[in-house]
């Protein structure tokens, strides 16, 4: 079995200094590991013959020794190969660090959060109703997006919801504090008594939203895909289904009390 697209990965990412990081086998599982970051990438390929509890039994083996395993699929890699660059050397902290107090936050349009987000979330863009951005020197570095306020009868009277739908720094830096600067500024515009987001298991164990201040209330089950041109197409109501399938899984559903 040829390991072609792995290498170009690790290629791409680049290395630092004098640390030499090779692809290997754990188990059927190939994987690399950047030991100094404590990080390592599980290259999932189409034909993986694996199921999702066994990815997630593996990612927790690894957070049981204090490593983030991130399960980096081929068809990621080769949709959104830029994307896939810029998460992987921010996790490895090879971005450029701003400080959070050098930005100004603020509302911003619908048409530049989305070509912000279709150039620097993994995800690209995706529907919302509200849209903030950290600005520095003129430009955006962070946007976040939110869906429309809920009331939650059930959290009290005129208890209002917000959902953060997507959240990025600019590829090649990150803001310090830049998650929790945007989250202060949009429920103070929006009002809101507390925030509701999901993180993807595939690629985070949930840190970013828990030093942040979120708890965890929940997880979602996996989720099976189609590829349609390379690309995934709407989930997949049960296994087996359609052929080229592959799947993520599942999210970790974290809260933030205001």
């Amino acid at each position: 079995m040829g390991l072609t697209w792995q290498q170009d990965v690790l290629q791409a990412i680049g290395t630092s200094g004098t640390q030499t990081v090779n692809l290997t086998f754990d188990g059927p599982f190939p994987v690399a590991t950047f030991a100094r970051q404590r990080l390592s990438i599980h290259f999932v390929d189409f034909q993986t013959g694996a199921a999702p509890v066994q990815l997630l039994e593996l990612q927790q083996r690894y957070a049981a020794v204090g490593f983030l395993l991130v399960q980096l699929w081929r068809d990621v890699w080769e949709d959104r190969p830029v994307q896939v660059v810029g998460r992987l050397q921010s996790l490895l902290g090879y971005d450029r660090r701003i400080h959070g107090r050098q930005t100004t936050a603020r509302a911003f349009d619908a048409a530049g959060a989305a070509r912000f987000l279709n150039e620097h979330h993994l995800q690209g863009n995706a529907g919302a109703r509200y849209r903030f951005a950290l600005f520095h020197e003129g430009s955006p570095v962070s946007v976040a997006t939110f869906g429309p306020l809920r009331l939650m009868t059930s959290r009290g009277e005129g208890h209002l919801s917000a959902e953060l739908i997507r959240f990025a720094h600019r590829s090649g830096s990150r803001v310090t504090g830049g998650l929790s600067k945007l989250l202060r500024h949009a429920v103070a515009e929006l009002g809101a008594h507390d925030v509701m987001s999901y993180a993807d298991r595939d690629w985070s164990l949930g840190q970013g939203y828990q030093k942040t201040g979120f708890l965890l209330a929940g997880e979602t089950a996996p989720l099976y895909f189609a590829l349609d041109a390379g690309r995934r197409v709407r989930p997949l109501e049960t296994a087996g289904t359609r052929p080229h399938e592959v799947f993520n899984t599942g999210s970790l559903k974290y809260i933030l009390h205001v």
